[in-house]
């Protein structure tokens, strides 16, 4: 008898050993290593309260546990976490890496730039955040516990109905290429819309099944010609949306865009060498418009009409439109801002204010702050001998879309604008930005307020829409955000978002 109860206890501690041992297995271990402080002075307040912030940050119970190097399981670690801050007079940088423990492959990259030494508080929750998302699978903000684990556990193995609502927020797999621009349309002629993407020397075709978007085919648009951005349409009416790529030309300066068509395999262009800069947008008021711009050849570039283009033959004919002086192709469209019935045209001006304007072109509202913010350039020679030809070339930089639509659903139009945070005041030619996010503004009887926005995200909102993604019948806000490693960006990674609906009150998000 006394055997037979030996066995027993036995049998619970193997069984108990085991179940330990799985949970053990699947919590990952970050070694937490202490971020070097470069600065003319010593920081250890700084130093240890960042170390003591990393280690409640990722300390998630069935999920992650951070690891010291005193640790006796610190070899055993999945990945590792290390860091340099630099203090550079009132700003501050942060550069984290966190490596695969067995291989040393990056698994995550990190910078930030502020404007003062506190900024690295809120650089290291940043950082804990985008580790939750992108290495552990975490909503950002959310505590994942034991029971919820269990719980998701027992959902996949059984079929659940999923209830008729839309996600609020999703994402993308990664791409490891800095998306510069993106469109929505029916490009293949199946009704249902795909994904366009470009970065500077590719475009990509994609559609979204489920949560991943899948790869249809990629188009380069050769040797010396750079995408400036990429716009989608069937303004030839052939029920198949036209792609409008504009490129400038290297050597040149100019532009030097094409028009493509997809022919079932692979894609057919239609026009090359086009000196236009392209735009479509797509107000609800006057439907979906192909716009056309040509640059000057230094100075305001941008001070040139803006025409509306249409098919005739195989050729783009211009029918110039009446606009404010000063609005550029890129960001202005047509809509009822106020909400009363009359067509407005809302506008983003290059130094990011927010401007609308009577359908006569009278200035009715300004914003006191700044939005938009691109890292999209043109580029002219200017006067300074740095080149062998005497001359150094000057940047023009641009400006992002801006919408008037109704996202919420209630009947309501609001104003969509991006705005980007600029931290890199130090070069001139050059912008970084830190942090992004997508403003919803609102019409009252003082003008536009702030209503709502998305929630931020470290690095650069680099293009938005509003459209179909997912071919559910319901538009959504869909945005790429790209991130760089460092202010003299080489390594670049993006993803793609979208969202159904821009939450009034933005802690929704967090």
């Amino acid at each position: 008898m006394k055997s037979g109860k030996t066995t027993i206890v036995l049998a619970i501690l193997i069984l108990f050993t085991c179940l330990a041992g799985s949970a053990l297995a699947a919590t990952t271990r970050i070694l937490v290593k202490p971020f070097n402080i470069e600065a003319d002075q010593a920081y250890p307040f700084l130093e240890k309260g960042i170390f003591k912030m990393l280690l409640s940050r990722l300390e998630i119970p069935g999920v992650c546990t951070p690891v010291l190097d005193t640790d006796p399981d610190a070899g055993q670690a999945d990945y590792v976490l290390n860091g340099t801050i630099l203090i550079f007079g009132d700003g501050i940088s942060t550069d984290a890496k966190l490596l695969n423990a067995k291989t040393g492959a990056s698994a995550l990259v990190f910078n930030e730039l502020g404007a003062s030494k506190g900024d690295a508080l809120a650089h290291v929750n940043h950082l804990s955040e985008q580790i939750k998302m992108d290495v552990l699978g975490l909503d950002s903000g959310k505590r994942a516990t034991p029971q919820a684990i269990n719980q998701t556990a027992i959902e996949q193995q059984a079929p659940v109905r999923q209830p008729a609502v839309k996600a609020q927020l999703w994402r993308s797999q990664a791409f490891d290429e800095r998306i510069i621009s993106l469109d929505l349309a029916d490009v293949t002629g199946d009704t249902k819309n795909e994904t366009i993407v470009a970065s500077k020397n590719k475009l990509t075709l994609l559609t979204r099944e489920g949560k991943v978007l899948k790869k249809i085919s990629t188009f380069e648009p050769g040797i010396n010609l750079n995408i400036l951005s990429v716009d989608a349409g069937d303004i030839n009416n052939n029920h198949k949306a036209e792609i409008y790529l504009t490129c400038i030309d290297e050597r040149t300066f100019r532009p030097s865009s094409l028009v493509l068509e997809w022919n079932g395999t692979g894609f057919t262009t239609l026009l090359d060498n086009e000196p236009l800069l392209f735009r479509i947008i797509r107000p609800k008021t006057r439907g979906t418009l192909l716009l056309g711009q040509t640059p000057r050849e230094k100075g305001q570039m941008l001070n040139t009409p803006v025409f509306q283009l249409s098919w005739q033959a195989n050729t783009l004919v211009e029918a110039e439109l009446k606009l404010p002086r000063n609005i550029t192709i890129y960001s202005f469209t047509y809509g009822d801002v106020m909400n009363n019935g009359s067509e407005m045209i809302a506008a983003l001006t290059l130094d990011g204010r927010v401007k609308v304007f009577s359908s006569e072109g009278r200035e009715s509202w300004k914003s006191a702050e700044g939005y938009g913010g691109s890292v999209n350039f043109l580029e002219y020679k200017g006067n300074l001998h740095t080149r062998d030809d005497g001359y150094q070339m000057t940047r023009f930089f641009l400006q992002q879309r801006i919408f008037i639509a109704d996202l919420e659903g209630d009947g309501k139009n609001r104003v969509i604008v991006v705005r980007n945070e600029d931290s890199a005041s130090i070069l001139k030619k050059t912008r970084y930005f830190s942090k992004g996010t997508i403003v919803s503004l609102a019409w009252d009887e003082m003008g536009l307020a702030p209503e709502g926005r998305t929630r931020s995200f470290p690095g650069y909102f680099s293009d938005y829409l509003i459209g179909d993604m997912d071919n559910d019948g319901h538009e959504e806000l869909i945005y790429a955000v790209t991130r760089s490693e460092g202010m003299v960006d080489q390594n670049h990674s993006s993803r793609l978002y979208s969202q159904d609906r821009i939450a009034a009150n933005s802690r929704e998000f967090y």
